[in-house]
C-alpha cells in the first residue's frame, strides 16, 4: 500500500466517500494511529483488513478495495453503498408512518444469511451484525459491512504460564447491547451463534421497526437473559398491535414472521442458523436462493441513484 499522497482526491475522512479517476465512488475510512495504539486495536485492525480480504468473494460482503497510510493515519478504500445502510431504510419507512414491506425484509434477510454464512464458512465470527452494518448497493442488493469487531474462531486462548490453546469459543464482550445474544452476556463461552442472534435482531428490526431490546444496559441484560435462560420468549417482548397502518405493518404478526423470529432469538441449542434458515417457511418455497446468489433476482427495491 502506499501512502495518502498516491491517490489522488479528497482528502481522507472519518466515514465519508470520495469521487476518484474514473467517475468511481468509494467509501474511505481513517483511523488514527495514535489511538489505535492506546487503546490496543492496532491487531484488530489488522484483522479487519485481513478479514474482509478473506470474504472478498462474497458478493454479499462489501469489498474491501485498497489500503493505506500516511503518517499519522490508516486508510481503508472499500466500496460504497449507493443506498445508504438498512437503519436508514427502516427510518425513511418509519418517517412515512410505514415498515418495510415483507418482500424487502425477505430480501434483505436472504442477502444477510447468505453473507454470514460466507463469513463463518472462512472461521469468522462477526460480533456486530446490526442494521448500521448492512449497506445497500446501486443494485438494491444488501452487504455486510464493518469488521472492525472480527474474530477468527477457532481463535488462540492464552491459558496463563505462556500455554496456549485452540478454542472454538470467544470470550470477549464486545459489540451494541441491543444486538448481543444472551451467551455474550453470560460471559462464559460463545461461538458463531451468536451472530445468528444478531441476525435475529436484525429481522425483527426490519419486521416491527425497533429494535427487540432497549431502555439501559441492566434492562436490556435482564430482557435478553430471560430468554436464554427459557423464562421468556421473543414473543412476550413483541407489541400486542402495531401503531402502523401499511400493509407492512401487519406482517410482523403474521405467523410464519413470529415463528421465524421465534426460531432466531431463543437460546443457543435451538437457534435457527447457518443452510438450516434457507429450508425455512418464512421465505417460502417461491423465494429463488440461486438467482440471489447469482444477483440476477429482481429486488424489490432499488436506490435513486
Amino acid at each position: 500500500p502506499g501512502g495518502a499522497a498516491d491517490y489522488p482526491g479528497p482528502t481522507a475522512s472519518g466515514g465519508g466517500g470520495g469521487g476518484f479517476p474514473g467517475n468511481q465512488i468509494f467509501a474511505l475510512k481513517q483511523m488514527s494511529k495514535r489511538r489505535l495504539l492506546e487503546n490496543q486495536m492496532l491487531k484488530q485492525a489488522l484483522f479487519e483488513k485481513e478479514s474482509l480480504l478473506q470474504c472478498r468473494d462474497s458478493p454479499f460482503v462489501v469489498k474491501l478495495v485498497h489500503t493505506f497510510q500516511d503518517e499519522s493515519h490508516v486508510y481503508f478504500l472499500s466500496e460504497f453503498a449507493q443506498g445508504g445502510d438498512l437503519m436508514e431504510s427502516i427510518l425513511d419507512c418509519k418517517d412515512n408512518g410505514e415498515l418495510l414491506s415483507l418482500d424487502r425484509v425477505r430480501f434483505y434477510s436472504a442477502c444477510l444469511a447468505e453473507a454470514l454464512v460466507h463469513v463463518h464458512q472462512c472461521d469468522i465470527i462477526h460480533r456486530d451484525v446490526k442494521p448500521e452494518n448492512c449497506f445497500i448497493d446501486a443494485h438494491g442488493y444488501l452487504k455486510l459491512g464493518d469488521f472492525g469487531l472480527a474474530k477468527p474462531l477457532p481463535c488462540a486462548l492464552n491459558i496463563g504460564e505462556g500455554r496456549v490453546e485452540i478454542s472454538p469459543f470467544s470470550y470477549t464482550m464486545c459489540g451494541s447491547p441491543q444486538f448481543l445474544a444472551p451467551e455474550v452476556f453470560m460471559n462464559a463461552g460463545y461461538n458463531k451463534l451468536a451472530d445468528w442472534w444478531s441476525y435475529g435482531c436484525v429481522v425483527y428490526e426490519m419486521l416491527i421497526g425497533e429494535a427487540p431490546f432497549s431502555g439501559d444496559l441492566r434492562e436490556i441484560y435482564c430482557s435478553v437473559m430471560s430468554i436464554g435462560t427459557g423464562e421468556c420468549t421473543i414473543a412476550d417482548y413483541m407489541p400486542q398491535k402495531s401503531p402502523k397502518k401499511n400493509e407492512g405493518a401487519a406482517n410482523w404478526m403474521l405467523p410464519v414472521c413470529r415463528h421465524f423470529m421465534g426460531s432466531l432469538l431463543t437460546r443457543d441449542v435451538c437457534r435457527l442458523n447457518g443452510m438450516m434458515l434457507r429450508q425455512h417457511h418464512f421465505f417460502g418455497s417461491s423465494f429463488d436462493w440461486s438467482a440471489m446468489k447469482e444477483r440476477t433476482l429482481p429486488p424489490p427495491w432499488t436506490p435513486s441513484i
